[in-house]
């Protein structure tokens, strides 16, 4: 089990209209054994910052990144599922 610690970001799919909001959480029972399977996924990892990076889609990888950046505002992203949109 997990609780949110704050929201790091909003990421706007705009070819989609979707909107995702993203919050930083931290285990909340410290006995807890991560899960590799849940009802939501067939498979779950748990990796390092640049594995994340290589594996995901600029799109996705960045809300990571912008998670562990410690930034105390949530940032505020656009794109179209794969890349991030400059505006402009």
């Amino acid at each position: 089990m997990v609780e949110p610690v704050r929201l790091t970001g909003i990421y706007l799919n705009l070819p989609r209209a979707a909107v995702a909001l993203v919050f930083l959480c931290r285990v909340a029972v410290a006995e807890a054994v991560p899960a590799t399977e849940t009802e939501e996924a067939t498979a779950v990892e748990w990796l390092a910052v640049d594995e994340i990076v290589q594996r995901s889609v600029p799109a996705f990888a960045v809300r990571v990144t912008d998670a562990l950046a410690g930034g105390r505002e949530p940032v505020l992203r656009h794109h179209d599922g794969v890349h991030l949109m400059t505006s402009g």
